[in-house]
């Protein structure tokens, strides 16, 4: 797998974290997107991938 460090972040109140501009543009994500979130527990990594969504579902 290649990596693409996008910086460091927090974790904000509420357990939220805010993806960086440059991050959200790199794979054309949009407010209200939809991503599936993972847990690799062997490297302990999060892994956001996008969803593709076909046009008549949404």
């Amino acid at each position: 797998m290649k990596r693409v460090k996008f910086g460091d972040l927090k974790i904000q109140k509420l357990n939220r974290v805010a993806l960086p501009n440059s991050l959200l543009e790199n794979l054309d994500l949009k407010p209200s997107d939809d991503v599936e979130l993972f847990l690799d527990i062997e490297s302990n990594e999060i892994i956001i991938k996008k969803i593709k969504v076909r046009k008549n579902e949404k």
